[in-house]
C-alpha cells in the first residue's frame, strides 16, 4: 500500500493555508495570501481555487486524497474520506 495523501486546510483570522502531505512527507504548502496578494488575508477563508492549485501541483485529483483535516481557531477535525 502506498503512503496516504492528507489534505489539510487551516482557516481562521490569520494565515489561512492549505497543506498536502504524502505520508509524513510535505508535498505542497500554500498560504491564501500568496494567491490573493492580500497580506494576512483577513477574512481567513481558503478559496477552492487554492485547494485545486495544491492538488494540481502534485498532479492528483480530489478522489486521490485519503484523509482531510480542517482546522480553525474554534475547532479541529480529521476524518477519513474512504
Amino acid at each position: 500500500m502506498s503512503e496516504p495523501y492528507i489534505l489539510s486546510i487551516n482557516e481562521g483570522i490569520h494565515e489561512a493555508s492549505v497543506t498536502l502531505l504524502k505520508g509524513m512527507e510535505l508535498k505542497v504548502f500554500v498560504e491564501q495570501e500568496r494567491h490573493s496578494r492580500y497580506r494576512h488575508h483577513l477574512d481567513g477563508v481558503v478559496t477552492s481555487d487554492v485547494i485545486y492549485k495544491v492538488l494540481d501541483t502534485e498532479g492528483i485529483t480530489p478522489d486521490q486524497v485519503d484523509y482531510f483535516c480542517y482546522c480553525n481557531l474554534c475547532s479541529a477535525e480529521c476524518c477519513s474520506l474512504n
